[in-house]
């Protein structure tokens, strides 16, 4: 006759992801930047050097344009975002995306970080 078996009981809530609050499918909005921080800081590599010794210059190539296309994107529904916005209180979309994008372009051109 086979000895009884105990239940394993379940993990603590999060305690086998420690990088998540959401489970294993959703991640904190911080998580790839962070470990693209830590990988920079530890190799004193970039992120496309990295790709390019690993995978070839073809495929750098098509990560940093679908990475161009994403921030294009982001930068897009951010506008749109302004956009919207504002005109809830009335201000046209074709006043305050041009007034939006010449902050944005004076914070680039003319901020730094030590006086943000």
């Amino acid at each position: 006759m086979p000895a009884a078996s105990t239940p394993i009981p379940p993990p603590e809530p999060d305690s086998d992801i420690p990088f998540s609050d959401h489970g294993p499918q959703g991640n904190r909005p911080g998580f790839c930047p962070g470990i693209a921080a830590r990988t920079g800081v530890v190799t004193g590599k970039g992120l496309s050097e990295l790709v390019r010794e690993e995978y070839g210059l073809c495929i750098t190539f098509l990560l940093m344009a679908a990475l161009v296309a994403c921030n294009l994107g982001d930068v897009i529904s951010e506008f749109v975002g302004v956009a919207t916005g504002l005109e809830l209180f009335g201000i046209n979309k074709f006043i305050s995306v041009p007034v939006a994008s010449a902050f944005v372009w004076g914070l680039v051109v003319f901020g730094d970080y030590k006086r943000m």
